[in-house]
């Protein structure tokens, strides 16, 4: 695309010039990964600093390929990336093979286009900002130790020293990590935990307790009331760094896959929803307008039924990343369903919104996709209703966006009706 990469990640592929390979290489560059690639034979030591790579996607083509570049990569050493995955035929190797313990993920040729592409941009994702991990202990010089231990690491912490404090900063904001002292004065570890367990956006959430002492019926107990763990206090500092963030990145990939789409990477249905329910009540408390847009793939059936699922399915995503390049960044595209996406538009008001969505759907029909050796030009028809005039709450307006789409595709497609 010609844009910086996102969050900076440096991707090498190791394998052979050939499909799989370009496959590979293009995904991780629609992910904005900047990506180079090697010979399969090259391996940590044949790489200066500035060429160290945070991931690692090995591709090779054979069983002595294979053995080759587990050896080479898959050990644990000081040069070993953070993340190793592999890409590898069924024929190649086994699923259950023990040196596949040493590599982060394995995907068949192919899934490069859906579920390895889901994966690097998870991973994308967990890597855009330092981890927030919000730490809720009255002993201040444990509260001071740890914060000082996990910023040395890179991470921001917010530090909380009672109860009320970190309530408030949890109703308020999503950390990456809550790490609680399990003994409160003012409560217990137990209902504090199940307090934020309650908190919609915090179900997903890694949560670590820490006592002076705990056995393993405390674990359980813990486990039982939500926590992802309850440790012993922590003493060694490389140690908690290393749980804490393991924890963090894990906990942002899962609440990624969560979010978002498989196939296309973009939110699904209900984190559109939710963002919209956001919008709406912000808009409401000050008075500012908004709109939303929900988008068909004219005759996207046809497609799938003449061609199979496959084209279908390159089409989507295809159409995600036109319509994820093209808006504002303010703004906040999903795939709701089937052929269906949306397009959150903030700070929009109804004489501006035309504007808007002709702009995306020039930048979709500016997408070819070859489908049986021949190409196929996209084309849209789409649903648009203003907040507030087409309705002030989340079902009202979605509703009036559908029954306009409706009206679009009745009308013979190719359109947008408001």
């Amino acid at each position: 695309h010609g844009k910086r990469p996102a969050f900076a990640w440096q991707a090498l592929v190791a394998g052979e010039e050939g499909p799989v390979v370009t496959r590979v290489r293009q995904s991780l560059t629609d992910c904005d990964y900047a990506t180079t690639v090697r010979s399969v034979a090259v391996s940590p030591a044949d790489l200066t600093v500035s060429e160290r790579a945070d991931l690692v996607v090995l591709v090779p083509a054979d069983r002595p390929q294979l053995d080759q570049t587990l050896d080479r990569w898959a050990k644990p050493s000081p040069d070993r990336p953070l993340r190793v995955g592999l890409i590898v035929a069924d024929e190649v190797v086994s699923g259950l093979d023990p040196r596949l313990a040493g590599v982060d993920f394995v995907f068949r040729p192919e899934q490069i286009e859906t579920e390895f592409r889901t994966e690097i941009q998870a991973l994308g994702r967990a890597a855009t900002s330092p981890p927030v991990v919000a730490v809720l202990d009255p002993d201040a010089t444990t509260l001071a130790r740890i914060k000082t231990w996990l910023e040395s690491a890179g991470m921001r912490v917010v530090g909380c020293g009672t109860t009320a404090e970190a309530q408030a900063m949890l109703e308020r904001d999503v950390p990456d990590l809550v790490a609680l002292n399990w003994k409160l004065p003012d409560t217990t570890g137990s209902a504090f935990t199940r307090w934020l367990r309650r908190l919609p956006n915090l179900r997903l959430t890694p949560v670590l307790g820490f006592a002076a002492r705990v056995t393993d019926a405390d674990r359980i107990a813990a486990l039982g009331d939500g926590a992802d763990d309850l440790i012993e206090l922590p003493k060694d500092q490389l140690a908690l760094i290393k749980l804490v963030g393991y924890r963090v990145e894990r906990g942002r990939q899962l609440r990624a896959f969560a979010h978002r789409d498989d196939l296309t990477g973009l939110p699904n249905q209900q984190t559109f929803l939710e963002e919209l329910e956001r919008a709406s009540a912000y808009a409401r408390r000050v008075a500012e307008q908004f709109a939303i847009v929900i988008f068909d793939i004219d005759h996207f059936r046809r497609i799938n039924e003449l061609h199979g699922y496959q084209a279908g399915n390159t089409m989507l995503a295809q159409v995600a990343r036109a319509l994820a390049n093209a808006v504002r960044a303010s703004d906040i595209a999903a795939r709701i369903g089937g052929e269906e996406f949306a397009v959150l538009m903030r700070r929009c008001p109804p004489e501006h919104v035309m504007a808007v969505v002709d702009k995306l759907r020039r930048s979709v029909a500016a997408e070819t996709v070859s489908v049986a050796g021949a190409t196929v030009v996209v084309r849209l028809s789409g649903g648009v209703a203003c907040f507030p005039s087409n309705g002030n709450t989340t079902p009202a307006l979605f509703g009036a966006a559908l029954s306009a789409l409706g009206v679009a595709k009745a009308s013979g497609r190719d359109q947008v009706v408001i």
